[in-house]
């Protein structure tokens, strides 16, 4: 402590500790979680710049087709219940129609 005043050495201090916080943050985000694998393994197996970015891109590529066809599987489905839906409000009117045309006689039970 020679030399120093202690808040001097409480901000060094304080900064090492923030840098070693900030070095040690756990990923959450999966993507990134993966993200950061990928890059690891990249580089251990010796590929080049331009084949680690194709790769990226056909990994893009193969998520974002993942990602239309489970658009397009909500929205068929969305379509089919659309259909059954209009079907049967159909069916309902109809029956409200019929019903509300019948002539009741007098003294027909209702």
């Amino acid at each position: 402590m020679v030399g120093h005043p202690p808040a001097r050495l409480e901000a060094n201090e304080l900064i090492r500790s923030t840098t070693r916080e900030r070095n040690s943050i756990p990923v959450d985000n999966p993507v990134l979680q993966t993200r950061t694998v990928e890059v690891n393994s990249n580089r251990e197996s010796g590929l080049s710049r331009a084949e680690r970015r194709f790769q990226r891109l056909r990994m893009a590529q193969q998520a974002r087709l993942e990602a239309e066809i489970q658009l397009n599987n909500r929205l068929e489905e969305e379509s089919r219940m659309t259909q059954e839906f209009n079907s049967m409000q159909l069916k309902l009117e109809q029956l409200l129609i019929s019903k509300a045309t019948m002539v009741i006689y007098p003294g027909a039970a209702v």
